[in-house]
């Protein structure tokens, strides 16, 4: 037997849309290696896919323009095989909402335990394409969203970023007006 890799990292995409994910994982302090197994599987898709065996680096990366888990695992000489270690998509966030308050906007809804932390993309109209990644990432909710003047309209979409920095979908968009 031998030892899976340690830790697995997902490069998290910062853009509402991207073209690939990157990832990376610790390598495994073995005179038998000869190399990884990775697997990743879009949202969609139910099986599996085969990225390439005996891979003799730590890190890849995957063309994907959606939310995709990985999985990947050491290899040895004699054809032995670690346990996965895996990079699931994390859920997204449910029952999203929008609040008017004072000066911002309230978004609040339901996380999934594997959450860290959340993405917020705001725009000034209901266009994916227009919207800006705010800087600041809750790591719960509710969370408020301030700094915005008497009757700003916002909408809102939000990703879910799990422990390793795989990323949901999308979910939204939810819109309010400060008070």
């Amino acid at each position: 037997m031998i030892a899976a890799p340690a830790t697995v990292s997902v490069e998290t995409p910062v853009a509402s849309a991207f073209t690939a994910l990157s990832l990376s994982w610790a390598a495994v302090g073995s005179a038998y290696l000869s190399g990884y197994e990775l697997e990743f599987r879009p949202a969609p898709v139910a099986a599996w896919q085969g990225y390439g065996g005996a891979l003799s680096a730590t890190a890849a990366s995957i063309a994907t323009s959606e939310p995709t888990a990985f999985r990947l695992r050491a290899a040895a000489r004699s054809g032995a095989v670690s346990d996965w270690q895996e990079a699931a998509i994390p859920g997204g966030v449910t029952a999203l909402a929008a609040l008017g308050i004072a000066s911002g906007v309230r978004l609040s809804g339901i996380l999934t335990p594997e959450v860290v932390r959340l993405q917020v993309f705001e725009a000034s109209s209901a266009n994916l394409a227009q919207a800006v990644k705010l800087a600041s990432e809750p790591t719960a909710l509710p969370w408020d969203h301030t700094g915005l003047s008497l009757g700003d309209a916002r909408w809102y979409w939000l990703r879910s970023v799990s422990t390793e920095g795989n990323v949901s979908a999308l979910i939204g968009p939810v819109t309010a007006t400060a008070n």
